[in-house]
C-alpha cells in the first residue's frame, strides 16, 4: 500500500497532472500470464460501469489461469459510482481494481484513495499510450492509474441536408455562426446542433481547446483562472448563438426528440468525441452516406499559433488503496489498455470511443466508412487525437465545478453575457470549494 499522500504532496502532483483528452509503432499481441503467489491463484475484483465488461475479463481469464478477474457492475460514476468506491474505501473494503474518469483521480487522490503504479512496473506503460493520455495519469512522477479510452472530437454532420441547403462545412467558429445563420434562415425548423444547457462538459471541452485553463497550479498553490479571456470569449460564443436561437435548446442531447431530430436531419450536426459515431449509426441505422465527419472548427482569434482540438470522456483503470495485489492488478489494466485482442473485445463489448494504445489504429487509417458517405473516419479521430492539447490540469473538486457551471447556465439570460457571468461565478465557487478542501488557493481573475 502506497504511503498516505498529504495535501502539500498533492499540490506538487497537481503540476504534473495534465490532458483532458501521436499515433505509431504497432504492438504485438501480449498474453502472457501475469505473476501468481505461491501456492495459489491471485483473484482481482474490478469495479466497473462498462456494459459488457464480463466479456472482456472472460478473454482474460482464459489466458491467464494464475491470476483470476471478477467484473463486478457498479452504477455510473456520478450516478452513484465513485461514492460506492469512497465508501467501500472508508470501509477498508474496496475492490482491487476499478474504472475512474481521468478527471476524477485528483478528487481519490487527495483522500488517499491510489496506488502510486511505478514502484510496480507502471514505468514501462508510459511509452506504450497515447501521449495526452499517458499524462493524464502522472503526478509528479507517479503512475495513478492506465487510461484506457478517450473521445477525441470532431464534427458530425448531415451531409445530405448541408447539400440541399448550399452550406459548405465550417473550419472556424466564426464561419460555424454564420452557417447556423444560414440554417435558420433556409429551414426554420432546423438546427446547426442542439445545445444543453444543464450539462457543461463539452464547453469545458471547447475552452480547452480555445486555450482556457480553468485550474493550473504555481508552487503549492492552486490558480483558478475559469473566467480567463479565451475561456470568457467561448462562453460569450456560445452564449451569443443561443440568444439569436440558432441552437437548438429544446432538444439537448440525449433528449429522445433530440435523436428524433438527427434522424430527420432537423438537427444538422453534433460537435462530440469518437464514440459519437457508433450512437449515430445505432439511431438510425438505415440512413448510409448522409451522415459524414469532419475536423471540428478552430478558433483562430483565440489560438493562433497552431491548430487544436479537445477531448471529452476518457476513463482509467486505477488500483485502489488496500489491494494486496498491485502487481497482478497492473498487469491485468496494462493487458485491458494495450493488448489488440483486448482493446477490440473492449471496443465491441464495451463501446469505448477511442483506444489509448500507440499505433492500435494504424492499420485502419485508410479504411473507408459506408455508413459516414465512404470516408476515412478513423483517420479524422487520429488526425484530433493527435491535435489534443496537455495543457489542461485537473483538481480535486471537478465535479462540483461542473454542477456549479450547470446550475448557473440553466439560471442564467441566455445570452453571451449571461453566460460569461455564470463563468465568473463559477470561478468564485471554485476557489471557495478548494479552499475549503484546505488547500491554498488564488484566483487569477
Amino acid at each position: 500500500m502506497m504511503p498516505p499522500i498529504d495535501r502539500r504532496t498533492l499540490l506538487r502532483f497537481a503540476a504534473a497532472a495534465s490532458g483532458m483528452i501521436a499515433v505509431g509503432g504497432t504492438m504485438a499481441a501480449c498474453t502472457s500470464p501475469a505473476a501468481t503467489l505461491p501456492g495459489g491463484v491471485v483473484h482481482l475484483d474490478y469495479w466497473s460501469w462498462w456494459g459488457g465488461f464480463s466479456n472482456v475479463v472472460d478473454i482474460w481469464n482464459a489466458h491467464n489461469p494464475g491470476v483470476q478477474v471478477t467484473a463486478t457492475t457498479i452504477p455510473g460514476g456520478t450516478s452513484g459510482g465513485y461514492q460506492k468506491v469512497f465508501s467501500a474505501l472508508n470501509a477498508g473494503a474496496a475492490p482491487d481494481l476499478a474504472q475512474l474518469e481521468n478527471y476524477q483521480i485528483p478528487a481519490f487522490l487527495i483522500e488517499d484513495g491510489l496506488v502510486d503504479l511505478s514502484p510496480h512496473g507502471g514505468t514501462a506503460i508510459v511509452d506504450k499510450l497515447v501521449p495526452w493520455q499517458a499524462d493524464a495519469v502522472q503526478f509528479a512522477g507517479g503512475i495513478y492509474g492506465v487510461p484506457v479510452d478517450g473521445g477525441p472530437l470532431v464534427s458530425y454532420y448531415r451531409r445530405d441536408r448541408y447539400e440541399e441547403l448550399g452550406l459548405t462545412v465550417p473550419t472556424t467558429w466564426a464561419e460555424y455562426a454564420e452557417t447556423a445563420r444560414a440554417v435558420r434562415a433556409a429551414d426554420p425548423k432546423s438546427y446547426i446542433e442542439a445545445f444543453p444547457l444543464n450539462d457543461p462538459e463539452i464547453l469545458l471541452s471547447l475552452m480547452s481547446q480555445a486555450g482556457g485553463k480553468w485550474v493550473s497550479v504555481e508552487d503549492d498553490t492552486w490558480v483558478v483562472d475559469i473566467a480567463s479571456e479565451a475561456s470568457t470569449e467561448v462562453a460569450r460564443f456560445w452564449g451569443g448563438l443561443v440568444g439569436e436561437g440558432l441552437l437548438d435548446t429544446r432538444r439537448p442531447p440525449w433528449a429522445t426528440s433530440w435523436f428524433s431530430g438527427l434522424q430527420d436531419g432537423t438537427v444538422l450536426g453534433w460537435t462530440a468525441a469518437s464514440w459519437a459515431g457508433p450512437i449515430i449509426q445505432g439511431n438510425d441505422p438505415d440512413k448510409a452516406d448522409a451522415w459524414a465527419v469532419a475536423p471540428m472548427p478552430q478558433w483562430p482569434a483565440l489560438n493562433s499559433a497552431s491548430a487544436r482540438t479537445a477531448t471529452q470522456g476518457g476513463s482509467s483503470s486505477v488500483v485502489l488503496r488496500g489491494s494486496q495485489h498491485p502487481v497482478e492488478s497492473l498487469a491485468f489494466a496494462t493487458w485491458l489498455a494495450t493488448d489488440p485482442e483486448a482493446i477490440d473485445a473492449m471496443t465491441k463489448f464495451c463501446g469505448i470511443g477511442w483506444s489509448s494504445a500507440q499505433g492500435h489504429y494504424d492499420t485502419q487509417l485508410t479504411e473507408r466508412s459506408a455508413y459516414f458517405s465512404n470516408e476515412h473516419v478513423v483517420a479524422e479521430y487520429a488526425a484530433s487525437s493527435a491535435l489534443v492539447p496537455n495543457d489542461w490540469t485537473w483538481w480535486p473538486t471537478v465535479l462540483t465545478s461542473r454542477n456549479h457551471f450547470a446550475d448557473t447556465l440553466a439560471a442564467a439570460p441566455k445570452t453571451g453575457d449571461g453566460f460569461v457571468a455564470a463563468l465568473r461565478e463559477v470561478q468564485l465557487r471554485t476557489v471557495a470549494d478548494l479552499r475549503n478542501k484546505g488547500l491554498n488557493v488564488r484566483s487569477a481573475t
